[in-house]
């Protein structure tokens, strides 16, 4: 593993192979970046007390390039709507779902 902005880079099919080995590291206190190919594409740290992210942590990672805030916050249960009931086909019933939306 290398060093990137001090922390250490995984790639994507190491932590596939061996995600209880580095589970252990990052409850121990590190954050893993993890990489495709020569791209960060995800960041795995601990949790914090309260179970989000402080906003200064949050605002790091975007002025680094490692978060891409999402261009709308996101949708309520209530948004989403009902769930789709179907007999049957449920393959059918996404398909019409998504027709109909």
């Amino acid at each position: 593993m290398a060093k990137l902005a001090n922390m250490r880079t995984v790639r994507i099919g190491e932590l596939k192979n061996n995600l209880s080995r580095y589970l252990r590291v990052v409850r121990c206190g590190t954050r893993l970046v993890v990489m495709d190919r020569d791209t960060p594409v995800a960041e795995l740290g601990p949790i914090t007390p309260s179970g989000k992210a402080a906003p200064a942590a949050r605002e790091d990672l975007v002025r680094r390039g490692l978060l891409i805030p999402a261009l709308r916050p996101s949708m309520t249960l209530g948004e989403v709507g009902p769930p789709v009931h179907c007999r049957g086909d449920a393959l059918a019933a996404l398909r019409a779902d998504r027709d109909a939306g």
